[in-house]
């Protein structure tokens, strides 16, 4: 008889509350009092942890053999995946020693926390593991606490967002919220301070930084916080008292009318299915996409209670002909389970560009395939077929040639990353044959993020890269993609008549000065810059180079860190540097070499720009070594 296998640990999300140790709920008392191995986020190793924070302020101390677990603070997926999994790693040898594993949160852990990247990584190591997670008190619910007011009344309606999403969408959303819960404010709160007095709103909004810590700070005049720089852990709620609300349908089971209030819905996704396995393959799309409404012909009503609750289908009895006019206006993607020639013969009468027509997918009756079918690329078709297919586990069937040759979409080239386009429309089309015919394209790339190609996939090779546009041969090539902030003058336009397309990335370029002590290690350079920039509000994305003293220049650290980023460097004697005004100046730093300031004049002169674009001056940062190394952010001027 063969031994039964230990029984493994269980991990579980303590949820703590948003800072005031009071908010910290009796089921997550009682389990930062058992014997679980206690697990807490910090930024980098050896850093102090806000969740820990919270547990000592309430009298209890991190056992000896608790575990910090770095996240460092980034956007990009990539460094991020990779710290989720070796987080994975030693939660599991925690789980399979049998002890359950306990990871502190600071607010709730269902609402924007990390717990949710590292509870998917643990089960895809090993699918056994269960998860828990205690609910604990959100920073917006202990916000409107603290002033005293609701965040919503009767029938209002609230909206939660980061408020990275931009103040445009803001804009968009007061036309249908009452309420709007702006997360992490930081980085547009002078965007956000215009729109509200703009729209008169601004008796109605607060502010709140670090909820029920000793730090926290509320303001109701927010216009107090112009020309200030909020705690990275601040919201705004709006309250908007003007919004015209429409008609509420009463009570359950009534069924949506397609004719008449379509045109007025939220959701934007529509998926349909006419057939009896097409009604039962959309149940596991009812689940994921939870926003989209489903239509399934009434006779197959009985399907409707396998679907959850919070996602029903809407039955239909009527030819799914006599709802395309309402489809095609109301929603920005459609899902037909139907053959590919169904769908085109009932789309057909209502075409009209690929700049304003839906975007289209069809999947088989058995579910194997995915076939984005109208506006693939513009329309966002074939990016929602390929998050369908993951779902279904089917294949997704490209017929766009830039997506089934693996080559460069010429027309949203960059969208991710907000770059714009700019060429006319035909343009666009001449250039994108050009590339998915193999012809010979310069990629000329300025400024910007590099990222607009997947790590770790081969660029086609018909594509060839260069840093300026002075180093390219146009002569050599049959079209030109160049990124770059300059102006195009029109004869350059004129001379490369259609060959020419022009992208626009946001003008967020930063050159990062660094200063640091001898033989500082490559790890402890990297979380100065990661801090500096969490403090900015800034992404790795943005970093356009390095810049520092000379006497660095055979620096292993900087140079490593260079190298794993791309990153170029730009060194500077001690006499340029010292010519360069600073906030800062150190005569400390000018007795060892010979300049008032390294980081920040380093930055400002790789910059080309003077203090006022100084974004960070200088963030310092200490390692587990005693090395120290110092970041200075500096906005880049584009000429």
């Amino acid at each position: 008889m063969n031994d039964i296998s230990q029984k493994k640990g269980k991990l579980i999300a303590a949820s703590l509350g948003p800072g005031d140790p009071g908010l910290i709920t009796r089921d997550a008392w009682s389990l930062l009092e058992s014997d679980g191995c206690w697990l807490y986020p910090v930024k980098k190793t050896g850093a102090e942890s806000y969740a820990l924070d919270i547990v000592k302020r309430a009298g209890l101390s991190a056992p000896d053999d608790a575990l910090a677990l770095a996240f460092p603070m980034t956007h990009d997926i990539s460094i991020l995946s990779k710290y989720w999994l070796e987080a994975a790693h030693k939660v599991l040898e925690v789980l399979h020693s049998g002890r359950d594993a306990v990871f502190l949160v600071e607010g709730d852990a269902s609402t924007y926390s990390t717990f949710g990247h590292l509870a998917r990584t643990v089960n895809a190591l090993d699918e056994s593991i269960e998860i828990k997670v205690i609910s604990g008190v959100t920073s917006f619910s202990a916000a409107a606490s603290c002033v005293n007011k609701p965040l919503t009344e009767a029938d209002d309606t609230m909206a939660i967002i980061p408020a990275g999403y931009g103040v445009n969408v803001v804009e968009k959303l007061l036309a249908d919220f009452d309420t709007i819960v702006l997360m992490k404010v930081k980085s547009i709160i002078e965007d956000l301070l215009d729109l509200i007095e703009a729209r008169n709103l601004l008796d109605n909004s607060y502010f709140i930084e670090r909820a029920g810590t000793p730090d926290e700070r509320i303001i109701s005049d927010v216009l107090q916080l112009r020309e200030t720089r909020p705690h990275y852990l601040s919201l705004l709620v709006i309250h908007n008292p003007h919004r015209e609300h429409g008609e509420i349908i009463r009570g359950c089971g009534k069924k949506k009318k397609i004719s008449n209030s379509m045109t007025n819905i939220n959701q934007k996704i529509a998926m349909v299915a006419i057939t009896l396995h097409g009604a039962d393959l959309l149940k596991k799309l009812a689940i994921n996409f939870t926003q989209a409404d489903i239509f399934i012909p009434e006779k197959f009503a009985s399907q409707a209670d396998d679907y959850p609750d919070s996602n029903k289908p809407q039955l239909i009895n009527a030819p799914v002909k006599t709802l395309m006019a309402d489809l095609f206006s109301a929603y920005d993607q459609l899902v037909f389970v139907f053959s590919i020639g169904a769908a085109v013969r009932l789309m057909a009468p209502f075409l009209k560009s690929k700049r304003e027509d839906p975007g289209v997918v069809v999947i088989d009756d058995c579910g194997k395939f995915v076939v984005p079918v109208l506006s693939g690329h513009i329309g966002g078709a074939n990016a929602f077929a390929n998050e369908i297919a993951r779902v279904l586990d089917a294949t997704t069937v490209f017929t766009t040639a830039s997506d089934s040759r693996q080559t460069l979409p010429v027309d949203i080239l960059g969208r991710e990353l907000g770059w714009v386009v700019e060429a006319p429309h035909r343009y666009q089309i001449k250039v994108a044959a050009h590339v998915v015919n193999d012809e010979p394209i310069a990629f000329i790339q300025e400024t910007g993020s590099k990222n607009w190609w997947p790590k770790g996939k081969k660029l086609p090779a018909n594509i060839h890269l260069f840093d300026r546009f002075d180093d390219c041969d146009l002569s050599a090539f049959t079209a030109v993609l160049w990124v770059t902030h300059k102006e195009v003058p029109e004869k350059l336009w004129a001379t490369l008549e259609e060959r020419l397309i022009v992208y626009r990335p946001p003008n967020t370029a930063i050159v990062l000065g660094i200063g640091c002590d001898r033989d500082t290690p490559v790890e402890s350079i990297e979380t100065a810059v990661f801090q500096a920039l969490d403090e900015a509000q800034l992404s790795i994305d943005n970093v356009r180079s390095l810049a520092s003293i000379d006497k660095k220049s055979d620096e292993p650290g900087l140079l490593a860190l260079a190298e794993k980023y791309q990153w170029k460097i730009d060194f500077y004697t001690a006499e340029e540097l010292s010519r360069i005004e600073v906030p800062n100046p150190s005569e400390v730093v000018r007795k060892y070499v010979g300049t008032p300031a390294v980081a920040e004049a380093a930055a400002l002169l790789s910059a080309h720009t003077q203090m006022q674009d100084l974004i960070v001056e200088k963030y310092k940062y200490r390692g587990a070594d005693n090395r120290n190394a110092t970041v200075s952010i500096a906005r880049e001027r584009i000429n």
